[in-house]
């Protein structure tokens, strides 16, 4: 199965039109349409977009068979809201809330382990 075929059978998978995986991915649909028939390969940067969009890693569209990595639902439906609110925001604001989690989790971590030492 080539690349292309695997975002094809990814993005079917999930019920998304080309111009859904454009938008969850960041690129424009014609290419998709291109790089789906096999036109055109997608370079480095735009299978990591793919595979963030799918859930996947780049080996898996690149691999035989992909291996869906998606995580378990969210129970908090304030933090899912705001999950989901994010994804509409733009590269540069997305980047920087996702420093800020990670951020917020290694103070979490340290914290938590010195309480254990304690």
């Amino acid at each position: 199965m080539t690349t292309g075929q695997k975002i094809r059978k990814l993005r079917r998978e999930r019920d998304w039109t080309q111009a859904e995986l454009g938008e969850k991915a960041g690129i424009n649909f014609r290419n998709l349409n291109r790089y789906e028939h096999d036109r055109f390969k997608p370079g480095v940067r735009v299978l990591g977009r793919l595979a963030d969009a799918f859930g996947v890693s780049v080996d898996d569209l690149l691999g035989e068979e992909p291996r869906t990595t998606e995580p378990p639902p969210l129970e908090d439906a304030d933090l899912l809201y705001c999950f989901q609110q994010v994804e509409q925001m733009n590269e540069d604001d997305q980047a920087a809330i996702k420093r800020l989690l990670q951020a917020m989790i290694i103070k979490n971590q340290v914290q938590n382990l010195g309480k254990r030492a304690s």
